[in-house]
């Protein structure tokens, strides 16, 4: 047998159940969509920052190829300046033997000759050829001019070999001037360029320091991020539980509800029953004294088994 009241009572209890957990499913639902709402809007963070991260990243590759391409082209310069300052130490060491050669055959000169200016020495060999030539002298005399004549031939063509060294020596003294200032220029070129690779090491520095905030700027927001999912995750698994429960006690509610209404249907059909009993035994009664009732009053007592039907 049903007990109505327990199931009211029951009943009663469910609906404050469902009051508080109808409260705490709005709260959790809140809270997940305030965490959810903190997620996007972090997540939205985290995206701009990494995309600012990119083109920093991006910056710092440039300035670090510029001074690739500087660097690579200082180690050319420094290649082309010690070609140069060989060539500059071979070109001195070939002035040096040129100038001991000349004072060496100058020597020799001054030594057969007893000087070393040429013209001088062209005019005594004119003036002894002549005189060869004109004058009348002796074997002993002609001999002796000779050998003079051949000194001085000799001397001349010496001194012809020092003005040849001495013009190979200004023009490798030329060379040697073109070399250095050639020198002067690539070293200048390497000094600015060293300049700016200093300068492009600071900036380098500057941004690596602006990459490695942000980028420890954008670990924290993902962890915020990722924080705040964990707790929408949560609330929602509460959620969810927590509609399960909501179901659960509809359901049970709708079953009690459910039984309350048949007991219910089954009291009225009771005393209905019991009503048209009563009012039965009543009609038959008067029927048993033979007092008219009506074909209704005649219904009942068949229904409720007084009479049979035939």
């Amino acid at each position: 047998m049903i007990n109505v009241e327990e199931c009211l009572r029951k009943l009663e209890e469910y609906r404050a159940l469902l009051r508080e957990l109808e409260r705490r499913l709005y709260e959790e639902r809140s809270k997940r969509d305030e965490m959810n709402a903190k997620v996007r809007l972090v997540a939205a963070q985290v995206r701009e920052k990494r995309e600012e991260l990119s083109k920093l990243v991006a910056e710092l590759r440039e300035l670090r190829e510029e001074r690739g391409k500087i660097v690579e082209r200082i180690r050319e310069l420094r290649g082309q300046e010690r070609e140069l300052t060989s060539r500059i130490a071979q070109l001195r060491r070939k002035r040096s033997e040129r100038r001991r050669k000349i004072r060496a055959l100058l020597a020799t000169v001054r030594e057969r000759v007893g000087r070393t200016a040429e013209d001088e020495l062209r005019e005594e060999l004119e003036r002894l050829e002549w005189e060869y030539q004109t004058t009348s002298m002796s074997l002993e005399e002609e001999r002796e001019y000779v050998r003079r004549m051949n000194e001085l031939e000799l001397a001349i063509k010496v001194l012809e070999r020092c003005r040849e060294l001495e013009a190979e020596v200004e023009r490798v003294e030329r060379e040697m001037e073109e070399l250095s200032s050639k020198l002067s220029e690539l070293r200048e070129e390497r000094g600015r360029l060293s300049e700016e690779v200093a300068s492009l090491r600071e900036r380098i520095a500057k941004k690596l320091e602006e990459v490695n905030a942000l980028r420890s700027e954008v670990r924290e927001l993902a962890a915020k991020r990722d924080e705040l999912k964990r707790q929408a995750d949560e609330h929602h698994e509460s959620y969810v539980r927590l509609l399960q429960r909501v179901a659960e006690v509809r359901g049970e509610m709708r079953r009690l509800e459910t039984l309350v209404r048949a007991s219910r249907i089954a009291e009225r059909r009771k005393e209905e029953e019991k009503r048209l009993r009563a009012k039965a035994e009543e009609i038959y009664e008067r029927y048993r004294r033979g007092e008219r009732i009506s074909w209704s009053e005649f219904e009942l007592l068949i229904k409720m088994g007084y009479v049979g039907e035939g």
